[in-house]
This record gives structure tokens, sequence and C-alpha cells, in this order.
């Protein structure tokens, strides 16, 4: 399905929008191998829903679909189908017990200890070698966004790498860690990096939860010159 004549006669089609209508797993796996060979500008993978239109396989009954439970309709009408609703099935359970049951767990604690989204954020900036340290200390959430996004662009302006310090940081919230990942875009374009430094556990289990982990660095940094601050860039410990 990946040779040169059929993606030949895709391209020369002069089509606006390529449907394909495979597994969805195949169909994204194709789609994703020749994405830099395909020249139709949209491009989407749609599964049964040719089958649906040709009236080969029957959908579920209007009420089924309205509660969530066209799945079971569909493995009865292609039972060979269980296997791919097991597998999500078991993916799906597993992300909400690693990370959406921790996350709502974690907001009734915060709410029942008396926190709220007002308590303050700390934010202190400061020049360390080849690299500007910006210091959260507090609840690094949205509502503190303005003032960090300002404190990032003065950081951003001194053409180093930048590191985070975490360590007295109570929580982080998605739409904080948003922000990072747009200072991280600015910083790789320029070549430089961006980690967090002295992560603390409970600061390590809510990137966890939230699937940002790939933001922790786990490079430990060797002796600083003379006059500046020695800090170390750790691998935090997951539990």
């Amino acid at each position: 399905m990946s040779s040169e004549r059929i993606i030949g006669k895709i391209n020369s089609s002069g089509a606006d929008i390529l449907a394909v209508f495979l597994s969805a797993k195949k169909a994204q796996t194709w789609l994703l191998q020749n994405h830099d060979r395909l020249r139709i500008p949209v491009r989407a993978q749609f599964g049964a829903t040719i089958n649906f239109e040709a009236g080969t396989i029957k959908r579920a009954p209007y009420l089924l679909r309205r509660i969530g439970l066209e799945w079971l309709w569909r493995i009865k009408e292609e039972p060979y189908l269980w296997r791919r609703y097991w597998t999500d099935g078991k993916s799906l359970l597993r992300l909400l017990l690693t990370g959406v049951l921790p996350l709502i767990a974690e907001a009734l604690w915060t709410r029942w200890c008396g926190a709220r989204a007002r308590d303050g954020l700390r934010i202190d900036l400061r020049e360390n070698g080849q690299s500007v340290v910006v210091q959260l200390a507090g609840r690094a959430v949205a509502t503190h966004i303005p003032e960090a996004t300002d404190v990032f662009r003065e950081a951003l302006g001194k053409q180093k790498a930048i590191d985070i310090d975490v360590s007295g940081t109570r929580t982080i919230d998605p739409r904080f860690l948003g922000l990072v990942l747009m200072v991280r875009k600015q910083l790789r374009k320029r070549g430089q990096s961006l980690s967090f430094i002295k992560v603390p556990p409970a600061i390590s289990r809510v990137f966890r939860w939230n699937r940002f982990e790939f933001l922790l660095s786990d490079e430990i940094d060797g002796i600083e010159g003379p006059g500046q601050t020695t800090h170390s860039r750790i691998k935090p410990i997951i539990i």
C-alpha cells in the first residue's frame, strides 16, 4: 500500500481530502509512514464509516449510542473486535488508576485542607553560569500565569538555557505546565534546554499523573565555577 505506484496515483488525483478506510491501527500507521510523500493537504482515518454508509455493517441502536455502549454492539456485529476493545479497556483503566483518580484525589485533598487558587506564587529570577534559574515557591497554577509569563519572557531575553527550581512549589497544574511547554519550544528553536531542578517527590508525582514526566531532567551538573551557585539537575524519585 506504500508503493510508488499507489502513492503516485493518490497524489495525481488532485484531491483536497484523503479518506483512509482501514482498521484504526493500520490506517494511522500508513498515514504516518507516508506523511512526507503525500501531497493531499487534509488526511483522515475513518475506520468503519464506509461500512456503515454502505450498509454492510449495521450501526448500534440510537439508545446504545447515547449511553456509550456502541462498542458492545460492534463486538456483536464483528466478534473479532473484542481484542481491540480489551486492549483499549486495559489502557483506559490504567490511565484512570495512574492519572485521573490521583489528580481528583489531590484536588479534593487540597480543597479539604483549605488551599485556594488565590494562594500566592513567588517567582525569583537569577542567572547561574550558563543558565537562568527561575525559582517557583507556592502554587504554580493558572491564576498566576500572567505574572509567570512576564518572568519567563525576561528569562528568555537572557539568551541562556533555563532551569526551573521547584523545591518550594506546593503544586503545579496542567495550564501552568502548558506555559512551560511554550517556553521550552522557544528554547529548542535556539538550541537551548529547559530543565526542572530540585524536584520533590510530591511534584514529581504531579508531573507523572499529568503525563508531563518527559519534562523532568535526569542530568547531573558538574561543579560550577568560582562564585557561582552550585545546584544539581536531579532525576526525580517516582513512588
